[in-house]
């Protein structure tokens, strides 16, 4: 494919996730480790950028579809660490994991 068929967003993206496959195999890394590296990465640039702000509001966002909890209707769950999810992933989890059960539990 040509190089101009695409943004230079999105080659920056591919150059990434090409440099992160070869990271993987040379180091060694499962897919898993690699995302919980970046969950830790991106929990920690949360924290630095914090807005004192959004702690005195209440505002909180979904960590799976980043939708804030100001949305009209808008549930959010608080787990452990800070996290959150929204009563749509819950349900988007919910009917993935009925699709993935065997049939009679």
């Amino acid at each position: 494919m040509s190089e101009q068929n695409y943004e230079q967003r999105s080659l920056k993206l591919l150059g990434v996730t090409a440099r992160m496959q070869t990271l993987m195999i040379n180091q060694n890394i499962t897919p898993l480790e690699l995302v919980n590296c970046a969950n830790a990465a991106r929990a920690m640039y949360l924290t630095a950028t914090s807005n004192k702000k959004y702690e005195l509001t209440g505002l909180f966002y979904c960590d799976f579809c980043n939708r804030d909890s100001s949305e009209k209707g808008m549930l959010l769950v608080a787990g452990l660490r800070n996290t959150h999810i929204c009563s749509e992933c819950v349900d988007i989890c919910r009917e993935t994991l009925d699709k993935k059960r065997p049939c009679g539990e």
